[in-house]
């Protein structure tokens, strides 16, 4: 897999992403929500992509999440590639100082609903950006670590009969 670049020089640092649990969400394996905050750090507007939901999710905002053991969550999607349209893609503007917040559901990343086990994770994030034009593109710093606690009986997914 091929990395992205760093953001261009005129955007470096200007973005910058944290990530949060959602206090009072009752968790589960299949809603682990945590907010994603994007912040424009630098002088001048900067102009984001705004297609992330369910599906290109992996392919904007790659997670690492860590047990409190030490053990790395590995059943996480990342990456991949998206085709945009047909009608043109939207895009959302952070003036100087200004932030955006989105939440995420890091169980539409699992691979697996045994992924995870109950107790403490850090979780951390990095954005990047290829698509779309007069935008930023490239990769941001990676987050400050966050808490997210799970319970030790962790509530499966529902079971869908096909």
């Amino acid at each position: 897999m091929t990395m992205m670049q760093p953001a261009n020089p005129a955007q470096q640092g200007a973005v910058t992403v944290s990530v949060a649990p959602v206090a009072g969400s009752a968790v589960s394996t299949s809603n682990l929500l945590v907010d994603v905050t994007f912040r424009n750090m630098g002088r001048q507007p900067i102009r984001l992509l705004d297609e992330i939901d369910e599906n290109t999710l992996p392919v904007f905002l790659w997670f690492h999440l860590t047990h409190e053991d030490g053990t790395p969550v590995t059943q996480i999607r990342r990456g991949g590639k998206i085709e945009l349209g047909p009608e043109p893609p939207k895009y959302r503007t952070l003036k100087p100082g200004e932030s955006y917040r989105l939440r995420v559901n890091l169980a539409w990343l699992l691979t697996s609903s045994e992924a995870l086990k109950g107790g403490k994770y850090s979780v951390n994030v990095m954005y990047g950006n290829q698509y779309g034009e007069d935008c930023f593109r490239g990769t941001t710093p990676v987050s400050a670590n966050a808490l997210l606690a799970l319970p030790q009986q962790m509530q499966a997914r529902p079971q869908t009969n096909k």
